[in-house]
């Protein structure tokens, strides 16, 4: 049976926009995108490891000595939430490892989002321990530096 398309026709590939399509895979994350997912999560589970916090010559405490130490000192630095989402610094560093390293197709948002989170809640742990560590005389001065900075703000803005 004779087709009535030219033979020209017959030879051409087939365009991208026909309307038979062949499954298609699920395109990988840049390499570039890959290796920064890598190296945050060796970064992430090699730091819950080392110290976080160091008094003098006295105590060095890990992530994973704070989250798990029966010792009164790091319990009564951080509380029983906060040690809890800390599991998720090394449970975070490994999934990006895996999923850097197999090239999960949604890795982009995986490293914003693991990255946001952890930023939010590094800056909740730092400043709860700032705060239960300082005393008057360091809130004066803070003070006094933000009475200066807003004054000095608002000054140029209204000159």
């Amino acid at each position: 049976m004779a087709s009535d398309a030219p033979d020209s026709e017959k030879l051409q590939p087939q365009q991208e926009n026909s309307p038979v399509t062949t499954p298609s895979k699920k395109k990988r994350p840049d390499w570039r995108l890959r290796a920064g997912s890598v190296v945050s999560g060796l970064l992430l589970v090699g730091g819950f490891v080392l110290p976080w916090v160091q008094l003098g010559e006295v105590a060095r405490v890990s992530g994973l000595e704070l989250m798990i130490s029966d010792n009164v000192l790091a319990r009564s630095a951080v509380g029983p939430l906060q040690r809890g989402l800390m599991s998720l610094v090394p449970l975070t560093g490994v999934t990006l490892l895996v999923w850097g390293g197999r090239g999960f197709p949604g890795l982009r948002w995986a490293l914003l989002g693991a990255g946001l989170v952890l930023l939010v809640f590094g800056l909740v742990v730092v400043l709860t321990i700032f705060v239960q560590v300082t005393s008057l005389g360091l809130w004066l001065v803070v003070a006094g530096l933000l009475v200066s900075l807003i004054t000095g703000g608002l000054l140029k803005a209204t000159q």
